[in-house]
């Protein structure tokens, strides 16, 4: 059987500190005796635009490299749709038919470019984000579902996207529910317990790691912080004006603005409890939660597809009396045989995982 190349027409650079599921997928592939070459094409540079060009990267079997629009007014569909097969066209003799090639991508606009490889790989939309949605126009509604019809596989972050695919009317077996990962270990979580990220606030410590926007339930948390002073929060991430507007008046709230990648494991571990206080209306995948149980910390999330699918290791609350009983059961109650659980299933849901179950669905398990 031939070894595996894989290309990764991308909409995030490889060069981003920090990486997140188009970047983590590739780097954990490549650790695979099946694969023998994996193109990382990077978001396309717009030459008339003041953008970052991104360097060619050769890096084991990881090759990394950049394509440029050539047309501007990238607005028209018509332009947009010939860039991308001008782009296809570059990309295809680099497609080694010694390999079997497999192309991944994310973004409805590289619909083009992809089915301009369709004769030469076997094409998978790994469907993120429903884009219909963000955009809100009819335009994107009709290329996501022509990512979804028109790729030989697709795979979706929820369980929801999936259910969507299937309406649509592709075949079962075609579409695939590949839900995020961790990078994180509980092996890194014994590391990072010995540091002491936090030593001028004491605990309790209720923490949050990640960008606190819009989906971010910073009510929530304010009439927590109020009805109990003695819980100290610990924020690591961006905050969205808002939410610092909310947050800001409460001493025991502490913004600690975004950190290191380095630091989110010992900050993580340097907490009692961890959260993921969400407004009612999100509905992606709650990554942050396979980060949270690595630290076997006991974890608290609002209603979620990411959060129902991880019970029991995950509680999930709804409603500030509900949350407020919660906190304080897991600050008095937890307990090593607990903690070592919620270790041990963090292991099913790192990146190693999810790379197997790719490699299975692509016959190569």
């Amino acid at each position: 059987m031939k070894q595996l190349g894989l290309m990764v027409i991308s909409k995030e650079s490889w060069t981003d500190t920090r990486w997140a599921r188009k970047q983590w997928l590739p780097f954990y592939m490549a650790k695979r005796k099946q694969v023998g070459k994996i193109i990382y094409v990077d978001r396309h540079r717009a030459w008339w635009r003041s953008q970052t060009e991104t360097k060619k990267v050769e890096e084991g079997v990881i090759s990394v490299r950049q394509e440029s629009l050539v047309i501007p007014f990238e607005r028209m569909p018509f332009i947009r749709a010939l860039n991308r097969r001008i782009i296809s066209w570059r990309l295809k003799p680099l497609l080694d038919p010694s390999l079997k090639w497999v192309v991944i991508y994310y973004h409805p606009y590289d619909v083009d470019l992809v089915k301009g490889l369709s004769g030469k790989a076997f094409t998978v939309f790994d469907w993120t984000e429903d884009w219909a949605v963000f955009h809100g126009d009819d335009e994107m509604k009709a290329l996501q579902q022509e990512a979804v019809m028109s790729s030989d596989m697709v795979l979706t972050v929820t369980e929801s996207l999936r259910k969507k695919t299937l309406a649509w009317g592709k075949p079962a077996s075609q579409a695939h529910t590949l839900l995020n990962a961790t990078t994180f270990t509980p092996e890194q979580a014994g590391d990072a317990a010995k540091e002491k990220p936090l030593p001028d606030v004491a605990g309790p410590r209720i923490g949050f790691v990640g960008h606190a926007g819009p989906w971010f339930d910073a009510g929530l948390i304010s009439r927590l912080a109020a009805r109990h002073p003695d819980w100290q929060w610990i924020i690591a991430g961006g905050v969205g004006v808002n939410v610092r507007e909310i947050l800001g008046r409460h001493p025991s709230v502490h913004l600690l603005g975004i950190q290191p990648p380095s630091k989110l494991m010992p900050m993580m571990c340097g907490c009692d409890v961890l959260v993921a206080p969400y407004v009612p209306e999100f509905s992606g995948d709650a990554t942050k939660l396979y980060d949270y149980l690595a630290t076997g910390k006991p974890v608290i999330s609002a209603p979620c597809e990411t959060a129902e699918q991880l019970q029991p290791f995950v509680t999930v609350c709804d409603g500030d009396e509900q949350w407020s009983l919660e906190i304080s059961r897991a600050l008095t109650e937890d307990s090593a045989d607990a903690r070592q659980t919620r270790m041990k299933e963090s292991t099913r849901h790192h990146w190693n995982a999810r790379v197997s179950r790719v490699l299975e669905l692509l016959g190569y398990d």
